[in-house]
């Protein structure tokens, strides 16, 4: 009898304790869509306490706001569109073309005319790994990234092109998800490309760590 009148009481309390949090609610802003008040609103916050919450679920859950960022790349999830998997599809149908061209005329450049890893100064973006090959045979393996690069075919196709206008053949292996922390002197790569797949991180890992021989450079498959 104690249980039910304790359950009653709770529920004549819900009606109040609903438009407090709209009050509240109200002033603050809200977490998700919705609005003060509404049947829908499950809770109000501030923007610097919903990332504090959501942090703090990261933990409970047996991680952390970098781990999660490892799924998401930090920022808002930016996996693909229509127009961004034809583009990938066009840079992909010109492999075997500049194959072909490679071939048949000289190179008007080498391998050593590009820089190995060319990537942002900081922050966290795509990145892809592109094999170059000359007439000859030789080839040399490039990493590219940039935060302005919402997408990993964008991060590609000035190096790819240029290549290919230079008579050299050029393949985007794949890609995934970097974060350039130059005050911490780290690199981290993780996770794969939507459009191109997951390349060899261990290709990819070597690149950056010779290119940047005072970072601790690491990677993991783990994420998006």
């Amino acid at each position: 009898i104690a249980s039910l009148s304790y359950r009653a009481a709770a529920l004549r309390a819900l009606p109040q304790a609903a438009s407090a949090l709209g009050a509240v609610g109200s002033r603050m802003g809200p977490l998700q869509s919705g609005h003060a008040g509404s049947a829908s609103t499950s809770l109000w916050l501030s923007p610097r306490r919903a990332t504090a919450c959501q942090h703090s679920v990261a933990r409970m859950s047996g991680g952390s706001a970098t781990a999660a960022e490892e799924h998401s790349g930090g920022g808002e999830v930016k996996t693909t569109t229509a127009e961004e998997r034809a583009d990938a599809e066009a840079l992909k149908m010109g492999e075997a073309a500049s194959k072909d061209v490679s071939a048949e005329c000289e190179s008007s450049a080498v391998l050593e005319d590009f820089e190995s890893v060319d990537i942002s100064p900081s922050g966290t973006f795509k990145y892809v790994l592109i094999k170059a090959e000359d007439p000859a045979g030789n080839v040399k393996h490039l990493l590219r990234g940039y935060r302005d690069s919402d997408y990993h075919v964008y991060a590609a196709r000035p190096t790819v092109e240029k290549l290919r206008n230079s008579g050299l053949s050029a393949q985007v292996l794949g890609g995934g998800r970097l974060r350039h922390s130059p005050d911490h002197k780290t690199l981290h790569l993780w996770g794969r490309s939507h459009s191109f797949g997951r390349e060899d991180k261990s290709i990819s890992q070597a690149l950056c760590q010779a290119f940047y021989p005072e970072y601790e450079v690491t990677w993991t498959n783990d994420g998006y």
